[in-house]
């Protein structure tokens, strides 16, 4: 039910941001479906391959109408999704930027723009997109998650910790406790949970990190080896912020078990 909910809230919120021509296409094309669904009820049995026919054809439009509608917001997220996937965070700004200033912007696009921010090291202009993403669809998981992630990386371990605790309330990915425990343990917070399904290399490779420095085992040498890559590429990146700073000195501790090989691997 609550999944429907997020569902139907999402539509509404891209049904807004559609032109006006569309929104009434649309509504004119819903209408004649309900009355063909209604009418459609009294036609005799041996008759109702007409009914069918225009049901298939109402449907096809709406279709086609909903795709009309969204052709720029989809094709721009899912390029600048691309660009952000292979780093090129510079070009992924330039295109979304016109988005930022649109009468009725697309949620998804300001969440790609604020996280593109935040990849070049501009946390200032990430946190206003985003917070304008999380103003415009609060109900949006991943928009909670971004800011999150930006709160940290600047440095604001008890804010970061309860955007992430938000994103998970509105059904983000189970990695996002990892995020949540890792602004719990720097924001000196008790660590709830370091439980992690499925994640990728570095996400449980935080994990183990934060239990260890909770007074857990010590991380196996051979996660360490296939999750440190963007751990450390992390610290540098966010080298000029505070968290960047500790997450460096964390990749320094991992790296000297690694010399060491002194890590668990049972």
């Amino acid at each position: 039910m609550m999944r429907l909910g997020r569902i139907t809230t999402a539509v509404i919120t891209q049904f807004r941001a559609w032109d006006r021509a569309s929104r009434a296409a649309f509504i004119l094309a819903l209408v004649l479906l309900v009355a063909v669904l209604v009418l459609g009820g009294r036609v005799p049995s041996d008759q109702r391959t007409v009914v069918w026919i225009g049901l298939i054809g109402l449907l096809v439009v709406m279709q086609g109408i909903f795709l009309y509608a969204n052709r720029h917001m989809v094709t721009d997220v899912t390029r600048a999704q691309r660009m952000i996937l292979a780093g090129d965070y510079a070009a992924a700004v330039a295109l979304l930027e016109p988005h930022r200033l649109a009468e009725k912007p697309d949620p998804r696009a300001l969440v790609l723009l604020g996280n593109a921010y935040r990849m070049l090291g501009d946390m200032t202009q990430s946190l206003e997109i985003l917070t304008k993403a999380v103003q415009i669809a609060p109900h949006l998981h991943f928009a909670r998650y971004s800011i999150g992630r930006t709160l940290m990386a600047n440095g604001q371990y008890p804010e970061a910790a309860d955007a992430f605790d938000a994103a998970l309330e509105r059904g983000a990915p189970d990695f996002a406790k990892i995020d949540l425990a890792e602004a719990q343990m720097r924001a000196g917070f008790p660590v709830i949970d370091v439980s992690v399904q499925d994640g990728e290399s570095h996400v449980t490779l935080m994990a183990a990190l934060i239990a260890w420095k909770g007074g857990g085992p010590v991380p196996a040498v051979d996660l360490i080896e296939r999750g440190l890559g963007p751990i450390a590429r992390n610290a540098e990146r966010f080298a000029h912020t505070p968290y960047g700073v500790a997450l460096q000195a964390d990749v320094d501790a991992l790296n000297a078990l690694l010399v060491e090989g002194v890590g668990n691997d049972g």
